[in-house]
């Protein structure tokens, strides 16, 4: 179990799973019990003391392995237990991904702004704030194992929280004006606009609710990679990028049933089969999120060529 919540949280869980064990006729003696220490309040590490004191309590609900985050340790001898990974060592592979994925993401910004001025809707703003956004994410993870942990390290992360909160669901809104350009009747419609901006400030309110209000910043290492990620988070997959994704997935088939264009549908359907991986293997989400944005350039700047000019007969001159 992990004790973001402290202690009192710990033992709840414990009751929990002796209730469950009792149901089902199992002595919950014979299960191994172990907890993630170094979240939230609990500070094992502070000093002898505090660790002793928190080693004891969690004794005494039957809790005897205790990963401390760096490492992992057994209570019986105190020392490091099969879970325990040391930190890699050799050329850092991953930071170096993560930095060339931010580059990458850097040239699909250039590519909105080349975009022809004159043929760009408003809503087009929306994703190259988004792949900007992406581009310091990937800076900052990529960046971190060699800024440290710390201070500068935490506040260079809280941006990452409140961006990926604020400008995802907006791509409801950019999809909307895709199928709008497409000439498709219905999402003409004030209604459609209405309907697509309540979903979209609700996704936004939620995620905000807790990626910029009340976030609880914890340093976090993946392979060499280090990061602060926000506990605060509730478990499970984003709920607003699973909603945004699936609105994509929309937006993509109605496009290519009206034009025939079929990258934004594929990019779509990559992020959605890679997200699955993001939470073992980070990575996968950033490289899922650069193929998605690859997808959402492609389709705006087939709607800016396609587009009449202002000056063309089309357009009432």
């Amino acid at each position: 179990m992990r004790t973001g919540h402290g202690f009192s949280h710990g033992r709840r869980q414990i009751a929990l799973l002796d209730e469950v064990c009792a149901e089902q006729g199992r002595y919950p003696d014979t299960l191994p019990r172990m907890t993630v220490l170094g979240y939230g309040g609990e500070r094992p590490l502070e000093s002898i003391e505090a660790f002793c004191d928190c080693l004891g309590r969690y004794a005494e609900l039957g809790v005897f392995l205790f990963p401390l985050k760096r490492q992992c340790y057994n209570i019986g001898n105190i020392r490091p237990c099969w879970t325990c990974r040391p930190h890699p060592r050799g050329a850092p592979v991953f930071s170096v991904s993560f930095l060339l994925i931010g580059m990458i993401q850097l040239a699909f910004l250039v590519g909105f702004a080349r975009a022809p001025a004159a043929r760009r809707g408003t809503a087009d703003l929306i994703p190259a704030l988004l792949t900007a956004v992406l581009v310091y994410d990937n800076a900052v993870i990529g960046a971190g194992r060699w800024i440290g942990e710390g201070e500068l390290l935490r506040a260079l992360n809280l941006p990452r929280f409140a961006g990926h909160a604020l400008l995802p669901p907006l791509l409801l809104v950019w999809g909307l004006s895709m199928l709008r350009r497409a000439s498709i009747a219905w999402a003409a419609r004030p209604a459609a606009a209405v309907a697509v901006w309540a979903v979209a400030s609700a996704l936004i309110a939620y995620d905000a609710s807790f990626d910029v209000f009340g976030v609880v910043p914890e340093p976090e290492r993946w392979a060499d990679t280090l990061r602060y990620v926000n506990t605060a988070a509730p478990p499970g997959p984003p709920v607003a990028a699973v909603l945004t994704c699936l609105g994509l997935l929309a937006v993509g088939a109605l496009l290519l049933a009206a034009t025939g264009f079929p990258w934004l549908l594929a990019a779509a359907l990559v992020m959605m089969a890679v997200s699955a991986l993001a939470a073992r293997v980070p990575i996968a989400g950033n490289i899922g999120e650069a193929v998605l944005v690859a997808g959402v350039l492609a389709a705006t700047r087939r709607a800016a060529r396609t587009a009449p000019s202002p000056s063309s007969p089309s357009s009432g001159s």
